[in-house]
């Protein structure tokens, strides 16, 4: 196995740099004690980006998240962006879009 270091290109194939790619779930799975190996995630994160390519229909959907971040905030959402059955972009949305549901 080889050692990817921070400043090399992300063995995933994205054309980042590891640091700014991969390496931040790779520490995290080291700290939760499980061992990965940068191309390991390479793998999978490449095998599923090509199936959310390759889905017919992409969906966008917000989640609520039951979290207070202040008192008397709106409740914080998860935005979801999910194509093929995976989701492929994750963010919170600290307050709920105005317009349709």
């Amino acid at each position: 196995m080889v050692k990817v270091n921070r400043n090399d290109p992300c063995p995933c194939g994205s054309g980042r740099k590891y640091k700014a790619c991969c390496m931040a779930a790779v520490q995290a799975a080291e700290r939760a004690g499980v061992p990965v190996a940068a191309e390991e995630l390479a793998l999978t994160r490449s095998a599923a980006m090509e199936a959310a390519r390759a889905a017919d229909a992409w969906e966008v959907d917000l989640a609520p998240v039951n979290v207070a971040v202040r008192a008397g905030d709106a409740a914080p959402s998860m935005g979801l962006v999910i194509a093929g059955g995976l989701v492929v972009l994750g963010d919170v949305v600290l307050a709920r879009p105005a317009g349709p549901a």
